[in-house]
């Protein structure tokens, strides 16, 4: 009966495609796009993991996902016109193609509270 009230987790893994890097991943049903990503080895970018540093963000390019919280705080109205999303605040609906424009190493939370710099990676 709650079940309706709050949705049904999807009972199946989704695809992830991430361009322009060609990485293809699998997402378990509960997992955000982040931490499957992060799960797989790939140099997602990002740093607080909760929605608000923005740095995870990427452009959904086709299907759905669903945002565990409103990100309209931290994104601006063109970029939720212009379908940016946060990795670390979405679960895939099925496959999705996304477009992250910018590979990052992630930075551990206690060097995020110093201020460190990650360095840049090269795109595979």
């Amino acid at each position: 009966m709650l079940r309706g009230l709050f949705g049904r987790r999807p009972s199946a893994r989704a695809t992830v495609q991430v361009e322009p890097h060609g990485w293809r991943f699998e997402v378990e049903p509960g997992q955000t796009l982040l931490q499957a990503a992060l799960a797989h080895g790939l140099p997602w970018p990002s740093r607080c993991r909760v929605g608000s540093c923005t740095t995870c963000r990427c452009r959904l390019l086709e299907g759905e996902v669903r945002a565990l919280t409103d990100t309209s705080y931290v994104l601006t109205k063109e970029q939720l016109a212009g379908r940016v999303i946060l990795a670390c605040q979405s679960q895939p609906r099925g496959d999705v193609r996304v477009h992250l424009g910018r590979v990052r190493t992630t930075l551990p939370c206690d060097a995020a509270a110093n201020d460190a710099a990650p360095a840049d990676l090269p795109s595979p």
